[in-house]
């Protein structure tokens, strides 16, 4: 039995990742279960505690601790570096770029399927829809879709944040739009 993939919009921010999904014609945003509270975001950060990578919520633990280490702005980084240059997170822990943003985006899948808002099988295909930043050149366009590839996403395509923002106004506010 094949099982129907759930599409979904996904914002892989500078300081936060936000993912929407369909609901009923529209896209709300998804929220997540951490710690007892909802977030309608995950925190685009990557940590090392005692030489083990932690993602997310569990990475923005780490910031106020001198004994781990935080890396902040990942994103940034697509920018100036090739997908397999080491980058260093903590001391003794460095790892190519595209494997960060891989395992960035692999915990983002895993909080969708087991900590979000949606009713999800855990073997439910998710295909993605990716904002990238409208002046992105073509190497962060490329380590971000093949991450997310990596991470176990269908990549749909890529849409730049300023297209992704004026599609959400219209699909929220055409109704109420006059001709002028």
């Amino acid at each position: 039995m094949t099982m129907n993939a759930i599409r979904l919009g996904i914002d892989f921010g500078t300081t936060r990742t936000v993912v929407a999904a369909p609901d009923n014609g529209n896209y709300p945003v998804c929220t997540f279960s951490w710690m007892g509270e909802f977030k309608t975001y995950i925190p685009s950060l990557i940590g090392v505690d005692k030489g083990k990578l932690r993602f997310g919520w569990d990475a923005e633990q780490l910031l106020s601790r001198r004994d781990a280490s935080v890396l902040r702005s990942i994103k940034r980084l697509l920018g100036r570096l090739h997908p397999d240059e080491p980058v260093e997170v903590g001391p003794g822990v460095s790892l190519p770029l595209i494997e960060l943003i891989t395992g960035f985006l692999a915990h983002t899948r895993r909080m969708i399927l087991r900590h979000s808002n949606l009713s999800l099988n855990p073997n439910t295909p998710l295909e993605a829809m990716v904002a990238v930043p409208a002046n992105a050149n073509s190497n962060q366009r490329y380590i971000t879709l093949e991450a997310f590839r990596r991470a176990g996403f269908r990549v749909m395509g890529a849409l730049n944040e300023p297209s992704a923002a004026a599609i959400e106004f219209l699909q929220r506010y055409l109704k109420y739009l006059s001709p002028k």
